[in-house]
């Protein structure tokens, strides 16, 4: 049975069990709090479920390179897919989670990433934990639907399955792109007295109407990626930042924005055989095939001064 978001212990919500607003709500205000220690991540997995825990460090004691044995989806979903068969405390946000989750979630294909994974924990530890592959893609389907991936302020990323957002009404088809902003993870705001995820409105909302949800985690910009680079050196930091302003990127995410799985930020620099490159993205449509007038100017100015290397893929 759902139990709605009004049953999350440690949520700050304008959002009432039906995933409805509970007060008008401007575009930006937050719309609920919940804090990232109550949450599926690495480190509550690592903290919190031993059995996991074991598994995967003693794992990584053999092979400390493995990319599948670090990855915090790894941890989250061995975690999921613990707590799914033994149940957390039935007060907890994971609880409630689990009861919110629509009745025969479908896995994702994803065989090779098992495959992978059995081959590094073997089947001994394999079964201790009961991890199929069902149980496995059943857990990396939810985390698809529900995760959120955060920049750090170390710079690295997070990765966190978000207790409270399968109540909302997914959006996903939306022609309103998501923006990193829509969600964050908040760890310096004065309100907080711990990192906290904290879902702000994307629009204005009256009472009673259904908040929207629409996950960054899979977001894909549309069109034909045509890849820009030349040397940052050149160039200098004027161009790089109005490249920025116009294209809505930034050469650095923000410590707390959220991000996708695949990102694919308009404007960064790159290191590359020991130079630095500034990278320029540029999303080519049928509506727009062409980028406006004054990029075309800043990227003349990149272009005229260095070398410039192109490549274009589609996406």
């Amino acid at each position: 049975m759902a139990l709605g978001l009004q049953n999350y212990e440690f949520l700050d919500s304008c959002v009432d069990g039906s995933g409805k607003a509970t007060v008008a709500l401007t575009a930006g205000s937050p719309v609920y709090a919940i804090p990232l220690s109550q949450c599926w991540t690495k480190a509550r997995a690592a903290r919190e479920c031993w059995a996991v825990a074991k598994s995967l460090l003693e794992a990584l004691a053999r092979n400390p390179d493995s990319s599948i044995l670090k990855a915090d989806s790894t941890w989250i979903c061995l975690h999921l897919a613990f707590d799914k068969q033994n149940r957390p405390p039935s007060k907890s946000a994971r609880a409630t989670l689990l009861s919110n989750l629509p009745q025969g979630v479908s896995g994702m294909h994803c065989k090779s990433d098992f495959d992978a994974l059995a081959l590094e924990l073997g089947q001994e530890v394999m079964a201790s934990m009961a991890l199929t592959y069902a149980s496995y893609s059943w857990a990396r389907s939810v985390l698809d639907s529900f995760g959120l991936i955060f920049h750090s302020e170390s710079g690295e990323k997070v990765e966190a399955l978000v207790p409270g957002i399968e109540c909302f009404q997914s959006v996903e088809d939306s022609e309103a792109a998501p923006s990193p902003s829509d969600v964050r993870l908040e760890t310096s705001d004065a309100n907080f007295s711990e990192p906290t995820v904290v879902v702000y409105a994307k629009q204005g909302y009256g009472r009673g109407d259904p908040i929207q949800w629409h996950s960054m985690r899979k977001y894909k910009a549309p069109g034909v990626a045509c890849v820009v680079k030349f040397p940052y050196e050149d160039c200098g930091k004027s161009v790089m930042d109005n490249l920025c302003t116009l294209l809505g990127g930034s050469p650095s995410s923000k410590p707390g924005d959220c991000c996708a799985v695949n990102e694919d930020a308009p404007v960064q620099v790159c290191l590359e055989e020991g130079k630095s490159l500034v990278n320029v993205t540029l999303r080519l449509t049928r509506e727009k095939p062409l980028p406006g007038k004054d990029v075309m100017s800043l990227l003349g100015v990149g272009i005229g001064r260095s070398r410039c290397a192109w490549s274009m893929h589609e996406r």
